[in-house]
């Protein structure tokens, strides 16, 4: 992987490392490497190639639906420990792979979310104590939801399967996301002021389809009022 990355690399050589992985992302082995690599890896730029890979793959039509139940599960499992893993600064990830992920986990979603995820939000909600990288990545995965799934512009999902993960997490989980929402805001707009305004960015684009009054509340009110005085945050 990092020799295709090499533009100094022997041509011949860099030729011949780009075809061993694209017949790799062409073989049904392509989910057990990239998941292990992803994991193992402390290259950036292979925890990078992994999650594209498996952006692609999944993307692809039918060859996540041909995995067994089992497989999946797995694979979503191992991409959640992941992202429980992070914390603190300690623990951050360049900003290319953390969007990445994001991807990934918004591409699982067309497929499996909610009826055999269910579990997705409430294990990304449950690590936001962790610390400012999980709050980060779980900020990064709400903004890819409007990216991928609601915005009329840039939705690449049908109609339908967008009704259906919006449905899913109107069900499941946007009042807990509201409130860790306020929660962010409160304990980062003084002392990390750009993950507050990704915050605030991710609340402006998910308003107009949640219920209003989850958003239009004294409390939510206060704050916003407050933030238009903070020039790192408009």
């Amino acid at each position: 992987v990092l020799l295709s990355f090499d533009v100094q690399a022997d041509p011949q050589l860099r030729s011949q490392a780009n075809a061993s992985l694209d017949a790799l992302k062409a073989s049904p082995e392509v989910w057990t490497f990239c998941i292990q690599a992803f994991r193992a890896s402390t290259e950036d730029r292979v925890k990078f190639w992994c999650l594209q890979a498996m952006v692609d793959a999944v993307c692809a039509p039918g060859r996540w639906d041909a995995l067994p139940e089992e497989q999946r599960r797995s694979m979503r499992s191992a991409l959640l420990d992941w992202a429980v893993s992070k914390g603190g600064t300690q623990t951050d990830e360049p900003v290319y792979v953390k969007n990445k992920f994001a991807q990934l986990i918004v591409a699982l979603m067309r497929n499996d979310y909610p009826e055999r995820w269910p579990e997705l939000f409430p294990t990304l909600l449950g690590a936001l104590g962790n610390g400012e990288v999980a709050v980060d990545l779980f900020l990064r995965v709400l903004s890819t939801v409007h990216e991928e799934v609601v915005s009329n512009e840039v939705s690449t999902f049908q109609p339908q399967v967008a009704a259906r993960i919006k449905d899913g997490m109107r069900d499941q989980c946007i009042p807990q996301i509201a409130e860790a929402w306020y929660t962010i805001f409160t304990e980062f707009a003084e002392r990390n002021p750009p993950i507050a305004a990704l915050c605030l960015e991710v609340v402006r684009h998910f308003a107009v389809w949640v219920d209003i009054n989850l958003l239009a509340n004294p409390r939510f009110l206060e704050l916003f009022l407050a933030f238009v005085q903070r020039e790192p945050l408009h």
